[in-house]
């Protein structure tokens, strides 16, 4: 009884585990788009309070670029662990610019950003 037990606990954490890798694998890197322009780091200004105060991470978002070339459904998928950090490549990511391709399905895509002060 207790071997199907932990057979079963260890089914359903593999299954769980299996799922965050294929969402995960369901987002494109944005440089995979051939159709959209990239962020940068250089394109995303370091906000000026998270700069003084010594913060830095990395950011990833993601979102879905529809056929008519707009990115809808942004979300923030890693956060830095600093709102400000965030905020900044969230609103970068909304600015990114994909060709209308009307034969195109939508497709999710992401992008991480990291902040550095060296």
């Amino acid at each position: 009884m207790l071997n199907r037990s932990l057979l079963a606990i260890s089914a359903a954490a593999f299954a769980a585990l299996s799922g965050v890798a294929r969402a995960d694998a369901s987002y494109l890197y944005a440089s995979e788009v051939t159709r959209c322009t990239r962020i940068e780091s250089r394109d995303v200004p370091y906000p000026a309070s998270a700069r003084h105060a010594g913060q830095s991470g990395e950011v990833t978002v993601g979102g879905v670029v529809l056929p008519d070339g707009t990115v809808s459904d942004v979300t923030l998928l890693e956060s830095s662990g600093h709102a400000e950090l965030d905020a900044a490549v969230t609103a970068a990511f909304m600015r990114i610019h994909c060709t209308a391709d009307e034969g195109a399905r939508p497709i999710r895509m992401k992008e991480k950003i990291t902040f550095s002060l060296m």
